[in-house]
């Protein structure tokens, strides 16, 4: 059977199911936290804090007992594969500063928004008003920081 249309049949026969099981059985919607850099961080520096200082912060009940290492297992693993192909070179900032303020607010506006794109294009398909602003704010985000960085060379090698 070709590959391509046995993952296009398995998707839609996932996609298909989940939608009756919605529709017929009155399964909730999808908690949609599958891969996130600012959700599942947060979650892991609110356990280490909770574990630590014995806090009660809140976060995802699925963070609960142990916490997802999403953000840990992307890092790892994209340093290892710019490794092995000798592509790992840091680059030096000019203005460390400008970016350690910019990646701040890109954060916290991301927590803003619900963590992950993901989850918002999730509820996107929901109809939530909020995740549609929200996502265009991230396009628009998104060309800005691009157009940013392609004007000023923020970054040098």
């Amino acid at each position: 059977m070709n590959r391509k249309f046995f993952v296009f049949t398995t998707a839609l026969l996932i996609g298909t199911l989940s939608a009756l099981a919605q529709a017929f059985l009155s399964v909730a919607p999808p908690v949609a936290y599958g891969i996130c850099l600012v959700g599942h961080p947060r979650d892991l520096l609110v356990w280490i804090t909770n574990l630590i200082l014995g806090t009660t912060f809140q976060m995802q009940p699925v963070s609960a007992d142990i916490p997802v290492l999403t953000a840990i297992g992307v890092l790892t693993g994209s340093a290892i594969g710019a490794l092995q192909h000798k592509e790992f070179r840091p680059s030096r900032l000019r203005n460390p500063a400008l970016m350690f303020i910019l990646g701040f607010l890109v954060a916290n506006f991301a927590l803003t928004l619900g963590a992950c794109i993901l989850r918002t294009i999730v509820f996107i398909a929901y109809g939530n008003l909020h995740a549609t602003i929200g996502f265009l704010c991230v396009v628009a985000g998104a060309i800005a920081g691009v157009e940013y960085l392609r004007r000023t060379g923020a970054t040098q090698r």
